[in-house]
């Protein structure tokens, strides 16, 4: 991927906002120059100092430097067994896997598939629905 001289001097003049920024007071974890990562990931990064700057200085919170990522709403946020997306909600593998497992280890018992059914009510799920209703014909 080419790099212009615009996209450079963007990337510089961003680099020295970063560092003016900088309070003495405030951890500098995670804050790393802007010129190592890919042209698509600065747009989204160059944000980070702005929304750390912030948490600081109005909440007094710190943003762990190994657990801060950064996405597109495209892929979705995982949150409580669920993907969420801005206009659906798909189970987790995780989730599904640990769902089937739970199925057959209790061979299929009415009481466990209803929950799991109550469960997948919650999201888009029709077709893992059938699925679990095929897999309890193969159990019987």
């Amino acid at each position: 991927m080419r790099v212009s001289l615009a996209d450079t001097i963007q990337l510089e003049t961003a680099n020295r906002a970063v560092a003016r920024t900088a309070s003495h007071t405030q951890p500098q974890l995670g804050r790393q120059p802007l010129r190592s990562l890919p042209l698509l990931e600065w747009r989204q990064v160059e944000l980070l100092p702005h929304i750390r700057d912030f948490l600081w200085n109005e909440l007094r919170l710190t943003l762990h430097p190994d657990k801060v990522s950064l996405r597109t709403p495209a892929s979705g946020v995982d949150f409580l067994g669920w993907v969420n997306f801005p206009d659906h909600r798909v189970l987790r593998t995780t989730t599904k896997k640990r769902m089937f497992r739970g199925i057959k280890t209790k061979e299929g018992k009415e009481e466990t598939v209803q929950s799991y059914f109550g469960l997948m009510s919650h999201g888009n799920a029709k077709k893992l629905r059938r699925k679990i209703e095929n897999e309890l014909k193969n159990i019987a």
